[in-house]
């Protein structure tokens, strides 16, 4: 992740990051909390292993910081804090 930070244009900042679940459960474990990389980004998760399984941004779980701790947000939320407009490519990393 500190590579992938490093690496961004100047004027660029992470704003949320990604990772994977095996189950349905996209609830943060936590062991989540703790390797999230900044509590001033969104950390999603995806479940059954990055399978999309409903309408975007549906099944998907996202986290924010509020009040020292990770919450969940309600799909209605996600609905209007995690949308993809103008993109035209996705800069996609693996770090396993």
């Amino acid at each position: 992740m500190s590579a992938m930070v490093r690496d961004m244009p100047e004027d660029w900042r992470p704003l949320a990051q990604i990772h994977s679940h095996p189950g349905f459960d996209t609830e943060h474990s936590r062991y989540d909390d703790v390797m999230t990389s900044s509590r001033k980004i969104l950390s999603v998760v995806f479940p059954a292993y990055g399978k999309l399984v409903a309408s975007w941004p549906d099944g998907l779980g996202v986290h924010e910081w509020q009040v020292d701790y990770w919450h969940m947000l309600s799909a209605q939320q996600v609905k209007t804090r995690l949308c993809l407009e103008g993109v035209d490519s996705v800069d996609m990393r693996d770090f396993r």
